[in-house]
């Protein structure tokens, strides 16, 4: 059975994250729907540049193919595919266990499995003193409530126990390479993505609606669910579809609305107070609407580096004085900060300065080098005297002599003002 159940939960997959997305953002920076994917894959894979020729698996990944005789095959491929990295002592030999009538607690090839990933992984274990192999479904997000995290696992736990549209052994039919590229779009597009299922292109919303969550149903019927438990929980995943409203969707467009009011730094805050807020009353995500917090009204809470600038145009101190006027007419900026090779800032220029540039002038013989940096850790309030005190409009942020970010008045009278 288990050749099977593991052949359509790999198939399964795709359509599953597509509504369960919810990392969309690291760093600040919108990436894939599902960023986690890839983030786990990178900074889990330990193959070499030099043997970029070779075809190497990382240690992270989705599949090689269907599964076709034995659950055996996936830990067989991977003791051929993947080196030791952990061991351990006092093995047992599982022959010699099995032979004396002892039931083997494979230790040697469990502890390899724990350096393997697969997002839906085979793992060998005990309920009591019986054995048992099991799929872990690693893909599936935390959050953004316990209901939907709740609505996910039924959801997924309802199809798995349903009978596949075109039987147990489908994927006898079927390229392997269909489930994991339905996988790898889904990770990067949510509902936005339009599946290949069973060689007919269908997109995420209408196969969820029209054909997954019918599926669901029955399979947690099959297990004695009760029915309003059913109907319960394959509501959020089905009203989630319907409004096109997950976890990513929110994350993404609130972000944007707060980064474009409160500053990146303050926005992000912002947004991660208001899925506080809603996780405190376990409303599922789809009824979320946006609720922009005010943010921190009191300038002494607030610090440099909630409201600075970290998107900076720089020049080098070699570049013309003309070519610095022109990038300032593009920008429509009034200063720009000199840094030489190695990154360090130098020196800063004005539109002033560049007013009094002779022809062939370069930044290096107009440029202020004596300049007053400030620090990313401090307080708004104290910022704010060095700005009245000096008459700056604008300061670079600097940490060990790098650039870290600009803060000018309009962006102190922005957060204020908001």
């Amino acid at each position: 059975e288990f050749v099977n159940m593991h052949n359509w939960s790999q198939m399964i997959s795709g359509p599953v994250l597509s509504i369960t997305a919810n990392s969309p953002l690291l760093f600040g920076n919108n990436l894939w729907a599902e960023t986690r994917i890839a983030l786990f894959k990178q900074s889990l894979d330990t193959r070499h540049g030099h043997n970029s020729i070779r075809r190497k698996l990382p240690r992270v990944y989705f599949g090689v193919d269907w599964l076709k005789k034995s659950p055996a095959e996936i830990w067989k491929n991977d003791l051929l595919r993947f080196p030791l990295i952990i061991t351990s002592d006092k093995f047992q030999s599982s022959s010699e266990q099995y032979a004396e009538g002892t039931i083997p607690k494979l230790r040697a090839i469990r502890l390899h499995n724990g350096t393997t990933y697969t997002w839906n992984r085979m793992c060998y274990g005990f309920s009591g003193d019986k054995p048992h192999i099991r799929i872990e479904c690693r893909y599936l997000p935390s959050g953004p409530t316990p209901v939907d995290e709740v609505a996910n696992f039924a959801f997924w736990v309802g199809l798995m126990k349903a009978e596949p549209p075109k039987g147990k052994e489908f994927w006898k039919n079927m390229a392997f390479n269909t489930a994991k590229s339905n996988f790898i779009k889904a990770a990067r597009t949510r509902l936005d993505t339009v599946f290949n299922w069973f060689g007919e292109p269908i997109s995420a919303k209408d196969l969820i609606l029209d054909h997954l969550l019918p599926l669901a149903e029955k399979g947690l019927q099959s297990q004695q669910v009760d029915q309003a438990d059913i109907d319960k929980y394959l509501s959020i995943i089905k009203k989630r579809a319907s409004s096109e409203n997950t976890g990513n969707t929110w994350i993404v467009n609130s972000y944007a609305n707060m980064k474009e009011k409160h500053g990146e730094t303050n926005g992000l805050q912002n947004m991660v107070q208001s899925m506080l807020d809603f996780q405190d009353r376990n409303i599922p995500v789809h009824e979320w609407n946006f609720e922009d917090s005010k943010g921190i009204s009191n300038s002494s809470k607030i610090k440099v580096e909630d409201i600075m600038s970290t998107d900076i145009y720089s020049l080098g101190p070699d570049i013309s004085c003309d070519f610095a006027k022109q990038l300032m007419l593009w920008r429509n900026i009034h200063h720009i900060p000199v840094e030489d090779t190695e990154g360090n800032l130098i020196g800063i220029l004005t539109d002033g300065m560049i007013a009094n540039c002779e022809d062939g002038d370069y930044i290096s013989d107009v440029m202020k080098k004596d300049f007053v940096s400030i620090k990313a850790k401090q307080s708004i309030s104290e910022v704010i005297e060095i700005f009245k005190s000096k008459n700056f409009t604008c300061l670079p942020v600097v940490y060990k002599h790098r650039l870290v970010g600009i803060l000018t008045d309009k962006d102190i009278l922005h957060v204020l003002n908001n």
